[in-house]
């Protein structure tokens, strides 16, 4: 498997859902209109793989790859990266979209409420 290639386009498009559920408190792959994932995404970028989204407290005992234990705090966007692939990759559904052999490109936006409420949104190309 080949490593995946940043695509600003596809960022921008993932950082902007990011906000959106982070101003409505919406978590969905849709957008607040309704709008699918799919659909979002072809409208900034030429294709569309697949999307995963997460959310998580920025201060909440996490696992990360250091650890099988719920042991490290997030406290920085390293460990917040380490605990969503680590999370990412125990849900069959999710593992799924980060291996489809056609996908090349991802984008991963990341927005935070006031609250510390942190969502994480990864489109694929």
């Amino acid at each position: 498997m080949s490593s995946l290639e940043w695509d600003s386009e596809l960022a921008a498009i993932a950082t902007d859902h990011a906000r959106k559920i982070a101003e409505t408190a919406e978590y969905s792959h849709k957008s607040p209109d309704g709008t699918p994932a799919e659909t979002r995404v072809e409208r900034g970028a030429d294709c569309f793989s697949g999307e995963n989204i997460n959310k998580i407290r920025w201060d909440v005992m996490v696992m990360t790859k250091y650890s099988d234990k719920m042991s490290r705090e997030i406290d920085s966007y390293i460990t917040l990266a380490d605990h969503c692939v680590i999370q990412f990759a125990r849900s069959e559904a999710h593992r799924n979209n980060m291996l489809q052999k056609q996908i090349s490109a991802e984008g991963i936006g990341v927005a935070k409420t006031a609250d510390d409420m942190v969502y994480i949104v990864q489109d694929f190309c």
